[in-house]
């Protein structure tokens, strides 16, 4: 009987030391399921921010673009309104210049 009981608590002991490795195993397990996700998650982030920024620099690079186009139209527009307002002064210097020069005709 005294083996009986002996064998029981064996047999009840070494069930507690499995209970307990398998808590221990399974902890582990959570601990590298939990590092897993961290770390898909920080790679997901930085996947993100890249994507964003490309994004971002492709919007800036076709507004610089833009901007230059516009400031280039503007520029051409500017210079031929330039040309127009040099040749009206210059007719007007050249009947100013008459009239200095020859003020009785």
């Amino acid at each position: 009987m005294d083996d009986i009981l002996k064998r029981m608590l064996a047999v009840e002991q070494e069930a507690d030391q499995i209970v307990r490795d398998s808590q221990t195993e399974a902890e582990r397990i959570m601990e590298e399921g939990r590092r897993e996700a961290n770390k898909i998650a920080a790679d997901a982030q930085l996947t993100l921010a890249k994507e964003v920024e490309a994004l971002i620099q492709a919007k800036v690079d076709a507004a610089l673009k833009g901007k230059k186009e516009r400031l280039g139209e503007a520029d051409r527009s500017m210079q031929s309104k330039l040309e127009d307002f040099r040749k009206k002064v210059d007719f007007h210097i050249d009947e100013a210049c008459k009239a200095l020069l020859f003020p009785a005709e």
